[in-house]
């Protein structure tokens, strides 16, 4: 095959991702190709414009389901009908299928278009959601009366149905029952917390809230054609790979994208189980690693909690041979086997204070030795880092030096925790549902309204970690495709039981203010410190369930609230 001339555009992975979702694909014959150092020529049946951006994908039409020999995007110089036409065309981008954006497609062959199936009333809508199907990625196969649709669905199977209704009880049921494997999207005025339960219990994919955002419904497009068929792009940008539709979830999508364009090293933070790893991991996939898919470049974790100090710095910058005792050979350390790729240091801040100075000296430098080493080492691999402290608040206590977490703090991506995004549990439910249950071939797709309540009645201040845990604990509640509840077990924090000893012992009360109190006001005092304390333990007895609190003091919940307020009891006290 001869060498193929590019023009001099230097192309990045988002170009790709561009091309991909805008531009026209054209399946050709390799009999049909004859490729120059100037460019290509190739006979198809399409009618394509000049100018315009193609991806074409070759192979061996005479051969049954035979793979895609060379994928690449071209864009047309000129094209002449004699009986098929005759185009062409420039190349801007060669072999595809080593992207990773373009891996699942190569290895399935030609992608088949996303069919739709619509119920819109409103007619502005309507066109205007029509907009966002170009023809040659959907097929729509129309937009009907509510009845009409889900008669269509029943019949076509479709990939995705939209459906614009007010949520009753009767239409999620009927939306249940014809749905099959499709992924709905349900366009509502009425979108809060009880329709995203009760659509949930229905197997509803997706909800977007009327008067309808554009980029909230792209968004929840792409994340069910992504779920149909395992595309990964929409509207020219990559998809982030993190499960929620909340407001605070999208700005850490938007966060990811923007610190995956600049290439530099990334500090990732949030609570304990929020999903550090999983964001590190989502910007490694999407970083552009040239012609090379991501799952094929290094990518190396080091969790510094869990090794032995002693051992870290070895583990981190690799070692010679008998640089100490036990160094029987030399050792390749982490900043080297991440050469081309990324690293990822967890729990940065665990590192003592003369490993925070060589890890700076590595970052601003850009280089290392091994330890008991002379041999100065290049760092090829992007540094990733992620810690549940405040970094900020811990180089104020001195316990983290404030240089480096000035380096490390130049692009944060912050993950709030789940108490803050509880539009976003269902949606976590469902996919870590998908995990868990999938790898044993069952298939999970519902909630049950039990299961609902207890998820929306829990803080989770385990976050994503103690979701997953107490659904993988939840398997004996499975019927058929629904979890009907969840076994959630509350975990006391470490610092509670000293709480509790604090509590039980009563308000001490300083001995300059007890000289002025009477005996009465004194057993006053004494007795709300133990109603308060009795009151905080039925709470957390039942993970903060007020009617059921107030059951176990055998007094009515109007009374039991009150006493909350007399005492100033808030979640604080009783959320565990």
């Amino acid at each position: 095959m001869p060498k193929v001339k590019r023009e001099r555009r230097k192309y990045r992975r988002a170009d790709v991702e561009v091309q991909l979702s805008m531009s026209r694909i054209v399946d050709v014959d390799l009999q049909k190709v004859n490729l120059s150092p100037s460019g290509i020529r190739f006979l198809t049946d399409q009618k394509l414009g000049i100018g315009e951006h193609v991806i074409l994908f070759m192979r061996d039409h005479s051969l049954e389901n035979s793979p895609i020999s060379m994928a690449v995007v071209v864009r047309t110089e000129k094209s002449n009908n004699d009986g098929n036409w005759i185009v062409a065309a420039k190349f801007l981008r060669m072999d595809l299928r080593s992207k990773g954006t373009l891996t699942e497609w190569t290895r399935r062959g030609f992608p088949a278009k996303t069919s739709v199936v619509m119920s819109i009333n409103d007619e502005y809508l309507q066109e205007l959601l029509s907009s966002t199907f170009p023809e040659h990625r959907y097929e729509v196969f129309g937009n009907f009366e509510f009845t009409e649709a889900l008669e269509k669905t029943v019949e076509k199977n479709p990939s995705v149905v939209i459906v614009e209704i007010d949520g009753t009880d009767d239409e999620l049921d009927a939306i249940a029952s014809a749905a099959g494997n499709s992924c709905v999207i349900i366009i509502s005025r009425n979108v809060g917390v009880d329709l995203t339960g009760r659509a949930a219990t229905h197997g509803v994919f997706e909800i977007v809230e009327k008067p309808v955002r554009m980029n909230a419904f792209v968004t929840s497009l792409a994340r069910s054609v992504r779920e149909s068929r395992g595309d990964v792009l929409v509207g020219g940008r990559p998809i982030v790979n993190l499960a929620g539709r909340s407001k605070l979830i999208e700005q850490v999508k938007n966060m990811v994208l923007e610190v995956v364009s600049n290439q530099s090293h990334v500090l990732v933070v949030g609570e304990t189980g929020t999903g550090k790893g999983r964001v590190v991991e989502e910007i490694h996939r999407l970083t552009d690693h040239g012609d090379t898919p991501f799952d094929e470049v290094p990518f190396v974790k080091v969790n510094l909690a869990n090794i032995n100090p002693n051992l870290i710095e070895s583990e981190l910058f690799g070692h010679e041979k008998g640089a100490f005792t036990g160094a029987e050979k030399r050792h390749i350390g982490a900043f080297e086997r991440a050469s081309g790729g990324t690293v990822f240091l967890d729990e940065v801040s665990s590192l003592d204070p003369y490993l925070q100075q060589k890890l700076l000296g590595v970052l601003d430098d850009g280089k290392f030795t091994r330890v008991g080493g002379s041999k100065v080492v290049k760092l090829e691999a992007r540094v990733l880092a992620a810690s549940n402290k405040d970094l900020v608040d811990e180089a104020s206590k001195g316990n983290f030096r404030e240089d480096l977490m000035y380096r490390l703090c130049q692009n944060v991506v912050h993950i709030p925790p789940l108490r803050e995004r509880r539009e976003d549990l269902l949606v976590l439910a469902r996919d870590l549902l998908d995990e868990i249950y999938g790898k044993s071939g069952t298939l999970v797709r519902r909630l049950g309204s039990k299961a609902v309540e207890k998820i929306f009645d829990h803080d989770w201040p385990g976050n994503v970690r103690e979701l997953r845990t107490a659904l993988e604990r939840s398997n004996k509640y499975v019927d058929g495709e629904t979890l009907l509840d969840v076994k959630i077990v509350t975990v006391p924090k470490s610092s509670k039981t000293e709480r509790t000893e604090t509590r039980s012992a009563g308000t001490v009360i300083p001995r300059p203010q007890i000289r002025k109190m009477k005996l009465k006001e004194y057993l006053g005092e004494q007795s709300n410190a133990a109603e308060r304390v009795y009151l905080v333990e039925c709470l957390e007895a039942t993970s903060g369930n007020v009617t059921e609190a107030s059951k176990i003091a055998g007094i009515a919940r109007q009374n039991f609230t009150k006493k909350m307020r007399k005492l100033g009891i808030t979640r604080e006290d009783y959320t565990i």
